[in-house]
């Protein structure tokens, strides 16, 4: 199927790009802020049992994992916010005329924490015709398959500048 805007194709939906990191129930998950792996259990309750494996007549999981520490995840103002405040609850549409940048952050002196820092800077995107897009997403480099099993604690994660988040 292809859905078009003004006369222009601008999705094709049989060939998207998957940009998640699939959680799995192997200890090879990407993980940050010092979280155990997720854990994925059979639901045992009155005699019944969750997992066909097990003699179970179906496979019915709890999955318990912390949206930002483990794979892949949506930064919405939820994440900085006071109050609880979820992404759907800042969306009213959910299809967007999306661009995908892949940048190499620069390495920047942070003077306060006295460390080198890979940051994305205002000027690396600053030259993008946005006037048709809805929606920008960031991809930074490094972006090897080494990024699904690793373990981000005590790293220190590209960010981007102020000056780009204002833009």
């Amino acid at each position: 199927m292809r859905l078009f805007l003004n006369n222009s194709e601008f999705i094709e939906t049989q060939h998207g790009e998957d940009l998640s990191i699939e959680l799995t129930k192997d200890d090879v998950n990407p993980r940050a802020w010092y979280v155990d792996f997720p854990k994925f259990e059979p639901v045992r309750a009155n005699g019944f049992v969750g997992s066909v494996a097990e003699g179970g007549s179906v496979n019915f999981r709890d999955i318990y994992f912390n949206p930002h520490g483990h794979g892949t995840h949506t930064e919405c103002y939820g994440h900085i916010s006071r109050e609880w405040v979820s992404v759907n609850d800042c969306l009213s549409e959910f299809w967007f005329k999306t661009l995908l940048v892949t940048v190499h952050p620069e390495t920047v002196v942070n003077e306060h924490y006295n460390e080198v820092d890979k940051v994305v800077l205002l000027h690396q995107l600053k030259h993008l015709d946005l006037s048709e897009v809805q929606a920008l997403i960031i991809r930074t480099h490094p972006n090897d398959v080494s990024k699904r099993s690793k373990n981000y604690s005590s790293t220190n994660p590209p960010y981007f500048e102020g000056a780009l988040a204002d833009w």
